[in-house]
């Protein structure tokens, strides 16, 4: 299949294969496995057992459980439901490119 991308037309496949999944599909199983209590919301307690038990990725270990919460939950409310969740954290996903590498120079 050929797309015209700014003028420039690009080539590419499209397979019934699956890859990688996508960021938000990723974000939205994690919050699934988070939200043991099928609540709808995880708490921040819920969050800090998953941080410490997931193996999150270097990026995030870097930034931090404290400030990872505090931007999934920057009213203070001691929640986050699903949609916030999987929209802030694919957000991070993309901002924290190469931050351990960079908070560590």
């Amino acid at each position: 299949m050929v797309m015209p991308i700014g003028g420039v037309s690009v080539g590419y496949s499209v397979t019934g294969a699956s890859g990688a999944k996508a960021p938000a599909r990723r974000m939205s199983d994690l919050f699934a496995a988070i939200d043991t209590t099928g609540a709808g919301a995880i708490t921040r307690g819920q969050f800090a057992a998953a941080f410490a038990s997931k193996n999150p990725p270097a990026n995030f270990k870097a930034f931090g459980l404290e400030r990872t919460w505090s931007a999934l939950d920057p009213g203070g409310s001691g929640q986050v439901n699903q949609s916030d969740f999987v929209n802030t954290m694919t957000g991070l996903m993309t901002s924290l490119r190469g931050y351990a590498a960079r908070s560590q120079a």
